[in-house]
């Protein structure tokens, strides 16, 4: 469940979606909730052998195809390819070029990276854990928005190697002070 989004998953059987029903049902009568059905849709998985018509007689809703889309999501029974996470990384890049990072210090530029651009992929990390590639993408993107204030940038114009940069301030010895 999300927000006001459910999926739910069960076996394909007529008493099952029924039940289902029931509950949804149950669940639209109270105040200030409804089910919208228009909005709702079933997406069988591995149901070759099974009569969908007769299974979904009671489902109102639309029927669609697996692997499907779910809250921005690509699910599937399968590993992750390049092709599902790629939106992930654009999605990323394209949020650079409205900040004016030419006008930000590195410490505005740190702050950005921190709470809007780490939170982007966390998402992602609650559900499917991505592959190091990815990683080392997403990790390329922030450490080039936070030293250069760019899109892509190379190593000279780093301070601290990534590796520190990337570590939380506790577990970073800076040597000493005095």
């Amino acid at each position: 469940m999300y927000v006001d989004d459910a999926a739910i998953f069960i076996s394909p059987k007529k008493e099952g979606i029924g039940a289902i029903k029931i509950i949804l049902e149950a669940f639209g009568k109270a105040p200030w909730l409804r089910i919208n059905m228009d909005k709702s849709s079933v997406h069988p998985i591995r149901c070759e052998n099974i009569d969908l018509d007769h299974v979904l007689s009671a489902f109102s809703g639309a029927r669609g195809n697996f692997p499907c889309q779910y809250l921005g999501l690509q699910l599937h029974n399968k590993l992750l390819q390049k092709i599902h996470v790629q939106p992930l990384i654009e999605c990323i890049s394209h949020r650079l070029p409205g900040w004016k990072s030419k006008l930000l210090n590195k410490a505005g530029r740190l702050m950005l990276v921190i709470s809007v651009l780490s939170s982007m992929p966390t998402y992602h990390f609650t559900v499917f854990p991505l592959a190091a590639w990815t990683k080392k993408k997403i990790d390329k993107i922030w450490r080039s928005f936070l030293w250069k204030g760019e899109e892509s940038t190379n190593g000279g114009h780093c301070l601290v190697n990534w590796p520190t940069a990337s570590k939380p301030k506790t577990l970073v010895y800076w040597g000493s002070l005095t």
